[in-house]
Formats: C-alpha cells, sequence, structure tokens
C-alpha cells in the first residue's frame, strides 16, 4: 500500500466534479441559442410536412375505399391552421401548435374514388409558411412542377465553381 491512498476506493475529487459541471454550463449555454434557432427554422418545414401528408392520407383513403374523401385546410383566427380528413366517418384531425405559421388562404379538397382532386377554390395550391404545395389535375400531392428551390441551390453551386 502507498501513503496516502486507501485500498478499493474509486471516484472523483469535489474539485473534478465542480470543473465538469462548469464546462458542462459553458457547453450549455454556447448550444441553448442555435437549438432555439433551429426549432424555429423546423416549424415552417414541420407544418409543411404535416399537411403534405394529410393531403397524401386523403387521397389514399379515397382509393382504397372507394368514395369521396374530403379534405378542409383552414386558417385559424391570430395564426397558425387546422386540416380536417373526412368521408362517411372522420379519418384526421390536426391543428397546429404555431401561431407563426400562415396559410396564404382555405382550401378545400375531395379527392374521387380514383385519386382525383376537386377543389374550392379552383386552385389545388397552398402557400404554407413559404412553400408551396400543389395537388395536380391527376392527383399527385407536393411542391409544384417547376419548383427550383433545389434547382437554384444547384446552379448557385455550379456558378461557384465555374468562378475558380
Amino acid at each position: 500500500m502507498t501513503a496516502g491512498k486507501r485500498a478499493g476506493q474509486a471516484g472523483f475529487t469535489l474539485v473534478e466534479l465542480i470543473i465538469t459541471l462548469l464546462i458542462m454550463g459553458v457547453l450549455a449555454t454556447i448550444a441553448v441559442p442555435g437549438f432555439r434557432t433551429l426549432i424555429t427554422g423546423n416549424r415552417p418545414a414541420a407544418s409543411y410536412n404535416d399537411i403534405l401528408n394529410g393531403f397524401k392520407l386523403a387521397r389514399s383513403e379515397a382509393i382504397t375505399r372507394h368514395e369521396e374523401i374530403t379534405l378542409a385546410l383552414d386558417s385559424k383566427n391570430g395564426g397558425g391552421w387546422s386540416l380536417t380528413v373526412d368521408g362517411d366517418d372522420p379519418i384526421l384531425s390536426i391543428e397546429s401548435s404555431s401561431d407563426s405559421i400562415d396559410l396564404n388562404h382555405d382550401l378545400k379538397v375531395t379527392f374521387d374514388a380514383l385519386g382525383r382532386p376537386e377543389c374550392v377554390p379552383n386552385t389545388c395550391s397552398v402557400t404554407i409558411g413559404g412553400r408551396e404545395l400543389q395537388v395536380s389535375s391527376a392527383g399527385r400531392v407536393g411542391r409544384p412542377v417547376g419548383d427550383t428551390e433545389q434547382n437554384s441551390a444547384n446552379e448557385e453551386q455550379e456558378d461557384d465553381d465555374d468562378d475558380d
């Protein structure tokens, strides 16, 4: 046995524990603002995806059940939205939890047994937090054909490469 050491004891000293807690506190202070920005930035994408999935569910249910299924997308007073999918019985009902996401207009789409849409108003598109969602006459739900959000990012990268 060496002087100053007791056999069978293991652990951290108080100084080591305090230093570890200080380091964790500094790291948390740095990470929290960035995490808030990440969450705020993801809210529009989450709303877009919720609404997109509602449209896809409505079309799928119309084809599966061989009946008309109606999707209603409504703006709430003060911001936010609500989505309802109904057939002979209620299928889905969702409300946004974020007041910062606005729709450019309300939309009601009825999918027939073949999955083709009938829209009220006549345009089958809606803008959700700056991103457009469109239902084609064949029933395809997603970004409009020719949406160049991804293409423009690729072109900017190519332009940067050409400057070299």
